[in-house]
């Protein structure tokens, strides 16, 4: 006769620690030591502004890279390899403990475009930033954030 399983609840940050470590058992030791260290930044960065590190919001994500970049991270005018651009971009999101496979460079330029037509900006002037020649095209990066904003149906109380 099989033993009855016992249900232990671990704590939360017992687990986060757990997947962090199931995360990088698989990657090579100076990609463990990269993410090591940029966790190790960011989660001082945050809590020297008494912001949550876990969950990380896109807005604290962007306002730690604005801050890098302030300090004197280094930029380029050259434009960049659009691999460099998702190895960097997955490199920051498992840093942070999010899933690297459910970002990539798109991610960036959808979240570029749905903010500024969000916030006003003309679809022209964000075609001519994104270089989008198509608006057609660049309608398909708008992820508005909320869809039944505008919506005709609501105005006819439907």
């Amino acid at each position: 006769m099989a033993r009855p399983l016992s249900l232990v609840v671990a704590p939360a940050a017992e687990l986060t620690q757990e997947r962090l470590r199931l995360a990088v058992a698989a990657r090579a030791p100076n990609t463990v030591l990269g993410y090591a260290t940029d966790w190790k930044y960011f989660a001082l960065w945050c809590e020297e502004r008494g912001i949550a590190a876990l969950p990380a919001s896109d807005e604290t994500v962007a306002l730690y890279l604005t801050d890098k970049l302030n300090r004197g991270y280094r930029v380029t005018l050259r434009p960049m390899n659009p691999c460099n651009v998702t190895a960097i971009l997955k490199r920051a999101v498992a840093a942070i403990g999010l899933d690297p496979r459910r970002f990539g460079a798109h991610s960036l330029r959808a979240g570029f475009v749905s903010e500024a037509i969000e916030r006003g900006a003309r679809e022209f002037t964000v075609a001519r930033q994104t270089g989008h020649r198509s608006l057609t095209t660049l309608r398909r990066y708008y992820r508005p954030e909320d869809p039944f904003s505008g919506n005709p149906c609501a105005a006819l109380g439907l």
